[in-house]
């Protein structure tokens, strides 16, 4: 059963994940732009083999586009496509990416 406290967790989470930085997300799966023009990043596609850059992110409002594709959207969009994957898997895999890198709690030692 979802009550509004699960609601609110969910679009508060995928709020948060359609907020991370296009360009961040893709330099920590080892994507780097070929070339930068104002806020335009210009990729190699990583959904797919080319050969010059057709793959576009504007930073400045956190979008992408890839033109041989003829699609783009949020990061959301980008990362299930490129993961293959349902908006469940992706939130699952986003919650315990942020778990994995949370500080563990300080716990006093007993004596």
């Amino acid at each position: 059963m979802i009550n509004d406290t699960t609601m609110m967790h969910e679009e508060f989470s995928i709020s948060h994940v359609r907020d991370i930085d296009l360009v961040d997300y893709l330099s920590g799966l080892g994507y780097t732009p070929v070339k930068i023009r104002n806020a335009d990043f210009w990729y190699l596609s990583p959904l797919r083999e080319e050969t010059a850059p057709s793959f576009k992110v504007n930073r400045k409002i956190n979008r992408w586009f890839d033109y041989g594709l003829g699609k783009g959207g949020s990061l959301i969009d980008f990362a299930r496509m490129f993961n293959h994957c349902t908006i469940g898997e992706l939130m699952r895999s986003f919650s315990l990416d942020f778990m994995s890198r949370r500080p563990a709690l300080h716990q006093p030692k007993k004596y």
